[in-house]
């Protein structure tokens, strides 16, 4: 047929035969599901359908992280296509199709992937029929499949930016330097890691070309000139604009998991999850954890076709070839290529970073906010497979018809047994239909509520169990599926949330807002910035939530109960005089209670059982109490205590301390470590932990940390450890009034300033 000679359009035919067989369900449905109910997934939707449908201001949503809202581009909600749906919807109303908006381009992303790699292939000369066919797999097993959901998934940009270099290559001109920068912008604006990458070929392209001394590319102008255009403006505007819009200036520095979501030669030339995966085990066992982000398979004619290459370059290098050896093929654009991706690759394994942890991390600059590095293998994935298609072809070329084409099916045949067991069922998984955002009329039971409620006299929803991700320093997770719920309200209504699963949100308003539910301590300061008075709508799961959170719900008052949640009321003058009564209800416990007086406090137990440093001895300027505090170098082993109990009374103690500048980046993802040992000195328990997930309650920079221990014995031995890696060298940490006590016993203290009870100071 004459329709299959066009390889460009056989390629959009097998893709588009791909999409219906593998994701029919999803590719059939867009405008009724998501791709995934994950946090991530729902995050990516909710961010661009808030932002579409309420928000005013183009580069700022309020859907989450109440009162202050969120800069657009710390969403990621799709901002491009929000953008184009938003001009559009002003002109005809297409806000109602958003999701099968977004669902199709992400798929359709696959479908120019596809193309891009093909039109690749054609400028190399390869045939139509097997370009297209390997360009289809390609893109089918393309790791960027596993992001479906989010911006991560535009398959395209990473081939597509490849494709418009080799064409500028081949004839330069302003005219597609300009659409090179244009295409860079818009690739910007979708995710920041696809500018680095553009970044590692850009930065090759240049390199290699300017110094192969070819027509143009000798000039330094002409390189600075296109260069500036291509990659350089984009990111300027970029961050011109961000300077005009985002107002934030206490973001983290290091976002954490850069050392964590790395990738590894595993992650890319093993086959998890293959047929012929024990096969590969008998050739290599992989041992230790892999994270999810660092798998990217290139397939098994890439592993083969990349060994052989080794091989020859190692040969070309004994026999001391070694401008050759930089020759992977016969195409010099190709060559630059495969060279930044494997610089790319590296880069995904952790180096030069995992050499030196605490030095390197300080000086690079904005890339350490790109803290999974496991995704710059992508560009390794589609570069070495279109070497491994290029060499494959160009060598059986010359092979007798038999073999020549033996040697193209097999490989063929192999590459689309990979996709099989890639991408077969995976719709299944991807295929979450949100039934109560389908309710538009909310007749249905989990939304019929929504009809007996006036919404609009709620200024905010609050979510119990409570989740806040996003600051990188401290993590709040509901542990429960609130979270779809606390969106679907949120979207059906028009309320934003307090709540918070975005990504670097501003630290100041990260402790404002998680005060909330922490311990009660002072006033709540996030209230001062509330823009009116009215109540909260509280969205609850009572069996989910921790005793915090029972406190806070204990002032709210029930109104009614769906399927999967209840619905509480908290009036805005509440929480304003949320900790108003500590001092009297502490002092009336006091009181009422009998007491002893031991060293200068009063115990509920009649012996001394408790240790208590209050570091006078250690006169400082800045202390939480008195005028001493334990100080020390961050990176160091400071020890809180070590020793055993004065007088030992049960197992179960608890120790706490207040802890200076926990409010400041990185202070409280440093290391806890708390060690058991018996009289013998044997360890039987150890255990290690971030201060953030002992937080209590905040006041100003301090933090209170608390911790329950189980202790076997009255001979046994406790140290207590802190020491923060993140931070540098020359960096402090200052420490104040350490207890360890049984957790049955009460210690206070009343003075004309403050009534005190375990390590809380409530003043009048």
């Amino acid at each position: 047929m004459k329709i299959f000679k066009n390889g460009f359009l056989l390629t959009i035919i097998l893709s588009f035969i791909m999409l219906e067989v593998f994701y029919g369900k999803l590719f059939n449905n867009c405008n009724t599901i998501f791709f995934g109910d994950s946090r991530d997934a729902l995050q990516s939707y909710y961010s661009a359908l808030y932002h579409i449908n309420y928000d005013k201001l183009f580069f700022h949503t309020s859907g989450m992280n109440y009162p202050y809202g969120e800069n657009i581009f710390f969403t990621g909600g799709h901002i491009p296509i929000t953008g184009v749906v938003r001009f559009i919807n002003n002109i005809f109303p297409i806000a109602g199709y958003t999701i099968g908006i977004i669902n199709l381009f992400m798929l359709l992303s696959i479908v120019v992937c596809a193309l891009s790699v093909y039109l690749i292939f054609r400028e190399f000369s390869l045939p139509q029929y097997y370009s297209s066919v390997a360009a289809v797999c390609i893109a089918f097993l393309s790791p960027q499949m596993q992001r479906l959901g989010g911006t991560l998934s535009y398959e395209f940009c990473i081939p597509l930016y490849m494709y418009l270099l080799i064409k500028f290559y081949q004839n330069p001109s302003f005219k597609k330097s300009i659409g090179i920068g244009l295409y860079t912008f818009f690739c910007i604006t979708c995710h920041f890691y696809f500018f680095v990458a553009f970044c590692f070929i850009s930065f090759f392209y240049w390199t290699a070309l300017f110094f192969s001394r070819e027509k143009f590319f000798s000039s330094i102008t002409f390189i600075v000139k296109h260069c500036f255009l291509q990659i350089i403006l984009p990111f300027i505007i970029l961050t011109g604009i961000l300077s005009q819009t985002n107002t934030i200036d206490d973001r983290t520095q290091y976002p954490w998991g850069f050392f964590e979501y790395i990738s590894s030669w595993t992650g890319v030339f093993f086959p998890f999850g293959k047929p012929y995966e024990n096969i590969a085990r008998i050739i290599y066992k992989p041992t230790g954890f892999l994270d999810w982000e660092g798998i990217s398979y290139i397939g098994v004619v890439a592993v083969f076709s990349f060994f052989v290459l080794l091989i020859l370059t190692v040969k070309k290098i004994v026999r001391k070839e070694f401008k050759q050896a930089v020759f992977v093929t016969d195409q010099k654009i190709l060559n630059i290529f495969f060279w930044a991706s494997m610089a790319s690759l590296l880069y995904s394994f952790g180096y030069p970073f995992i050499w030196k942890k605490d030095f390197f991390i300080h000086y690079i600059g904005p890339l350490k906010e790109l803290r999974a590095l496991g995704r710059f293998s992508w560009l390794f994935f589609y570069t070495m497979n279109i070497v491994a298609f290029y060499n494959l072809y160009y060598w059986a070329k010359n092979k007798k018809n038999v073999l020549k084409f033996g040697l193209i099916l097999v490989s063929l045949v192999a590459m689309f047994m990979d996709v099989y067991f890639y991408v077969n069922h995976q719709q299944d998984f991807l295929n979450a239909s949100i039934q109560e955002l389908t309710d538009k009329q909310n007749n249905s039971s989990q939304n019929k509520w929504l009809k007996s409620i006036d919404l609009t006299k709620y200024q905010a929803i609050i979510p119990l169990p409570y989740f806040h991700i996003g600051s990188e320093n401290v993590w709040i997770d509901a542990q429960s599926d609130i979270l779809k719920y606390v969106f679907i309200v949120s979207l059906k209504s028009g309320l934003p949330t307090t709540a918070v699963t975005l990504s670097r949100t501003s630290l100041s308003q990260t402790y404002k807002n998680i005060c909330l539910i922490l311990e009660p301590y002072k006033e709540l300061d996030f209230l001062k910035d509330m823009p009116n008075k009215k109540p909260f709508l509280i969205m609850v799961q009572p069996n989910k939530i921790n005793e915090r959170e029972a406190h806070l719900l204990s002032k709210c008052t029930f109104l009614l109960q769906t399927p999967n949640y209840s619905i509480y009321e908290l009036k805005y003058s509440t929480l304003q005089h949320y900790t108003d009564s500590l001092f009297i209800e502490t002092k009336n416990e006091f009181l009422k209670i009998k007491t002893y007086p031991i060293d200068n406090y009063y115990s509920t137990d009649s012996v001394k059982n408790f240790v208590h440093y209050d570091y006078e001895d250690k006169p400082n300027s800045i202390s939480y109490a008195g005028k001493g505090a334990y100080s020390g170098y961050i990176n160091n082993y400071n020890v809180l205590y070590e020793g055993t109990l004065p007088t030992y009374k049960d197992s179960n103690y608890i120790f706490s301390f207040w802890m200076y500048n926990f409010t400041t980046d990185l202070y409280p993802r440093g290391t806890i470590e708390i060690l058991l040992k018996d009289s013998t000195g044997k360890l039987y328990n150890s255990e290690y932990t971030a201060p953030f997930h002992l937080l209590k309650t905040l006041d100003a920079n301090w933090a209170l940390l608390e911790h329950e221990i189980k202790i076997r014995h009255a001979s046994d031995k406790i140290k207590i450890t802190l020491w923060n890696n993140d931070l540098a060298k020359d960096r402090k940490i200052i420490l104040d009034e350490f207890w360890l006590k049984p957790l049955s016993t009460n210690i206070y203290e009343q003075t004309a300033e403050y009534i005190f009870k375990n390590n809380r100071y409530y003043k009048l």
